[in-house]
């Protein structure tokens, strides 16, 4: 029993595949149809790679191009609250690695975030200092702050109502009843 469930966990050799990557050569076949066979085959796969290598491609442009339409939109509401972004983003020297930064464009309260590490090069400085994980995570402190910021319930003025005040019901004494 001991021996068959150690063997289930073995590795099992990896079937011998034709690397894809290496141009069929006439010396490798005995056949020259076989070899003409492998050789369709071989520039088919390399040209659905390169198909999808393409599609995948635009599709990654599509999407950056996405995301920076909307942190345009993002940046203009922010400026509409910070009429100051533009000098003070302009004023910080603090570079973030890609993850910090893409983390910040796709954030719905990303031009926030900005302003404040732009604001506060010390804690721009520690962020950019830490791990990948370590400065994800200051980020989506920063990021939950702002939006719990947004969310919360702004103090509506009190408006008293026109209508006349409630009517008083009649009441009827028990004793006087027939």
């Amino acid at each position: 029993f001991r021996r068959v469930l150690f063997r289930s966990f073995e590795r099992q050799p990896a079937p011998q595949a034709q690397k894809v990557d290496e141009e069929p050569q006439p010396s490798q076949f005995n056949d020259a149809f076989e070899y003409a066979k492998a050789l369709a085959v071989y520039s088919t796969e390399q040209a659905l790679a390169e198909r999808d290598r393409q599609e995948a491609q635009a599709k990654e442009v599509q999407e950056r191009q996405k995301v920076i339409g909307q942190w345009a939109e993002k940046v203009q509401l922010a400026k509409a609250t910070l009429p100051d972004f533009d000098d003070i983003v302009a004023s910080s020297d603090v570079v973030v690695n890609d993850d910090i930064r893409d983390a910040i464009l796709e954030s719905d309260v990303g031009p926030q975030i900005l302003y404040h590490l732009a604001e506060n090069d010390d804690i721009a400085k520690k962020i950019a200092g830490l791990n990948a994980k370590q400065a994800l995570r200051e980020i989506g402190k920063l990021e939950a702050r702002f939006e719990a910021k947004e969310t919360a319930p702004q103090s509506a003025p009190i408006t008293r109502s026109k209508a006349p005040a409630p009517i008083n019901p009649l009441r009827g004494d028990r004793k006087s009843v027939v």
